[in-house]
């Protein structure tokens, strides 16, 4: 019977509603519960209580990677990847602890840049690279704690809008961000952003155009990328 499938499925959520709300009452909220709670209300189509409680997650658990990521698909997926970058903006300017909310707000810029480039929206693909780059830069400022990550995540930023750069023909905007990245964090030249590329393969690329089109010189400062 759908009507008494779908009232006992109303029951179920009115119930565990109810068993968060009183648990927050006590002070005895916790996270697991509440992303399980986001993933029965996603389940039965409620995406705008889903996005309330995972907001409410990253507001209760700002140092979580999992509500995060919860939160930051779940706006990708409802308004798209730039309303979820202004949705961050919005979390940084009320967060207390600037360097990790600046952090995350990073990671989502960059989620959202290189879901641009995929797309092929070039100048909303560059002001989302910029963004991370900048909050990135803000964490590690912020927080020594957050340096080393956040400077890697900087690094595939940095060579992300060098290839968007490049396919421009902005050849000097893209070399000085790849340089830039060299110089941050060269252990992370290997490593794969979202979209399967590597910072030193970027280097290389852009290096081989650069000579193809006779930019010697220009193509001479990536040379370092080199193995």
């Amino acid at each position: 019977d759908p009507a008494a499938a779908e009232k006992s499925q109303s029951q179920a959520i009115a119930r565990v509603l109810a068993m968060l709300a009183a648990l927050r009452e006590h002070h005895a909220l916790r996270e697991a519960p509440v992303l399980a709670a986001a993933s029965l209300l996603e389940v039965a189509g409620l995406r705008s209580k889903a996005r309330e409680l995972l907001a409410d997650a990253v507001r209760q658990w700002p140092t979580s990677a999992g509500a995060h990521e919860r939160w930051r698909n779940r706006l990708i997926i409802d308004f798209g990847a730039e309303s979820m970058r202004k949705a961050y903006a919005a979390y940084v300017q009320a967060a207390a602890d600037k360097p990790t909310a600046e952090w995350f707000a990073g990671l989502g810029a960059l989620t959202a840049a290189q879901q641009h480039s995929k797309d092929e929206r070039v100048a909303e693909a560059l002001a989302a690279y910029g963004e991370a780059i900048d909050r990135f830069a803000r964490s590690a400022a912020g927080n020594a704690d957050y340096a080393d990550t956040a400077n890697h995540y900087a690094v595939l930023a940095l060579a992300g809008r060098a290839e968007t750069e490049a396919g421009r023909n902005h050849d000097e905007q893209a070399v000085a961000d790849l340089l830039r990245a060299l110089a941050l964090r060269p252990a992370s030249l290997d490593d794969t952003d979202g979209l399967q590329r590597k910072p030193r393969a970027i280097a290389m690329r852009v290096r081989k155009a650069l000579q193809d089109s006779g930019k010697n010189e220009l193509a001479d400062k990536l040379k370092p990328f080199e193995l």
